[in-house]
């Protein structure tokens, strides 16, 4: 994860604040560090801020649904992982996806 850490802070440096890269994929990578250091509240947390974007890529609902499975809401889990089941096209282009 600390390879993860790494890029997570070189790609912060590079991309202003307003593209997509900054808004949903920093927090995403953020965020699936802290669910494999077992801090799943704070992966949720950082996870907030994707949220007016996430629709647009399945691994924010994913990483999100990862996070409430660490910390047994299997409700709130399943609801984050019926949004990649309610639009398939998000995942058209995802190897691991189909």
């Amino acid at each position: 994860m600390r390879e993860a850490g790494a890029l997570a802070n070189e790609l912060s440096k590079k991309y202003p604040p307003d593209t997509i890269v900054k808004m949903r994929t920093l927090p995403t990578i953020r965020a699936a560090i802290e669910n494999s250091q077992t801090h799943p509240s704070r992966a949720i947390e950082l996870l907030q801020d994707a949220a007016s974007v996430e629709l647009g890529d399945f691994l924010v609902a994913y990483t999100r649904g990862q996070a409430y499975l660490l910390l047994h809401r299997g409700r709130e889990a399943a609801a984050e992982f019926q949004k990649i089941l309610d639009r398939p096209y998000l995942v058209i282009n995802y190897p691991l996806g189909c």
